[in-house]
């Protein structure tokens, strides 16, 4: 009997450890995770600086571009000084005239050739045939008769 007892207390006060163990361990559970969440924000932040940090670098970029193009354009120097001419520039009269005469028989042609592709009218006895499948009841010659 006294063994049962040394046994039972002993086991008892191993329950009691182990239950201490488990409290402390839930506390470190608990502190972990806010660690862990702290961790998390942390981590989020970083990101957030790390685009805001890349978006300056690529203004930045683009501002000294262009920079170098504005320094590019206003160092302006003259090449060659101008001159005044001797004489007014002559007009091209012939060429004037040219381009005018061919620029109307192309207008000419051109509607000339749409009217006759809009053209839908029946000359023959073959367009009735073709177009219509009739037969043909009369025509009128081409030629009045005296």
């Amino acid at each position: 009997m006294p063994q049962l007892r040394i046994l039972k207390t002993t086991t008892e006060r191993r329950i009691e450890a182990l239950e201490d163990e488990e409290a402390k361990l839930n506390q470190e559970i608990i502190e972990f995770g806010q660690v862990k969440q702290e961790f998390d924000q942390l981590r989020t932040t970083k990101e957030e600086l790390l685009g805001r940090l890349r978006n300056e670098r690529d203004r930045m970029a683009v501002a000294q571009n262009q920079k170098v193009f504005i320094d590019q354009i206003t160092d302006v120097k003259i090449a060659d000084e101008a001159r005044r001419p001797l004489a007014p520039s002559p007009t091209k009269k012939n060429t004037i005239i040219l381009m005018s005469i061919a620029a109307a028989f192309a207008t000419g042609f051109g509607l000339a050739g749409a009217r006759e592709f809009m053209n839908q009218t029946m000359e023959t006895t073959d367009d009735v045939h073709k177009h219509l499948q009739l037969p043909v009841l009369g025509a009128i010659p081409d030629k009045v008769l005296r």
